[in-house]
């Protein structure tokens, strides 16, 4: 039986893709007071976290962003 995939969460990583580039991020989800969005610490309540929060490798994810909506595909998740 195989392990299942980790979902993200508070506490974990994640590496996405924006879908039609080749730039990847890695994102930690913080609580706010931890958040430093230099070091790709994003708070938990933050539209991007929330978005990410539930998926696992391989799913999608569409965010909307100043020049409109911005898709991701996420590439791996994993515990900070």
């Amino acid at each position: 039986m195989s392990e299942q995939q980790p979902s993200a969460a508070l506490g974990t990583w994640v590496r996405v893709e924006e879908k039609g580039t080749d730039e990847q991020e890695t994102y930690h989800i913080v609580e706010s007071a931890e958040a430093e969005l230099l070091e790709n610490k994003i708070p938990v309540g933050s539209p991007l976290a929330q978005a990410l929060i539930g998926k696992q490798p391989g799913d999608e994810v569409a965010i909307a962003g100043p020049n409109g909506k911005v898709n991701f595909s996420v590439l791996e998740v994993g515990k900070n």
